[in-house]
């Protein structure tokens, strides 16, 4: 027989056996720190534009005028200049769209009172200046047919003129 030292030690043990036998092992856990990283570049895009003058009459004896937009997207922040190249047809300090060598003179401005010449080098021609956000953005052109060109024949006159933007 069993005396009741024995039962008690042989409890005890049993219960410490099902406690830390039956138990799975304590979990553990450890940190580490993760350095996420990225480097923003400036960047821009620019479209194509079209600046359309419509009909020119040339009897009507007032300017013809238009309007056109340049538009563009860049980097937020980033520092800009946009300019226009003098196109294919130089005459007389004027750009000019041609048409089976008849030229029809324009000029491109970058206010609305067509008073600054927008170019890179017909007559020092001002760059148009600005910033980017992020968003799509456009500036307006103002284009002017000078009244009096009578020297045209009729048809249809293009140019291509190039749009360069620095950033």
């Amino acid at each position: 027989m069993m005396n009741r030292t024995a039962k008690l030690v042989l409890t005890i043990s049993g219960l410490f056996l099902a406690f830390f036998v039956g138990r799975p092992e304590t979990a553990q856990a450890i940190t580490s720190n993760v350095t996420v990283t990225a480097n923003v570049v400036k960047a821009c895009t620019i479209n194509n534009a079209t600046l359309d003058f419509g009909t020119y009459n040339p009897t009507q004896g007032t300017d013809n005028l238009a309007t056109g937009s340049l538009g563009f997207k860049c980097s937020n922040g980033v520092p800009i200049t946009i300019d226009l190249g003098n196109g294919g047809n130089v005459v007389g300090g004027l750009r000019g769209m041609a048409n089976t060598g008849n030229v029809l003179a324009y000029q491109i401005y970058s206010d609305t009172n067509r008073t600054v010449v927008w170019g890179t080098g017909l007559t020092g021609g001002q760059i148009v200046n600005s910033s980017g956000t992020g968003a799509a953005t456009s500036v307006t052109m103002y284009g002017r047919i000078p009244a009096g060109t009578t020297t045209v024949i009729e048809g249809a006159y293009q140019d291509i003129v190039v749009a360069t933007l620095n950033f």
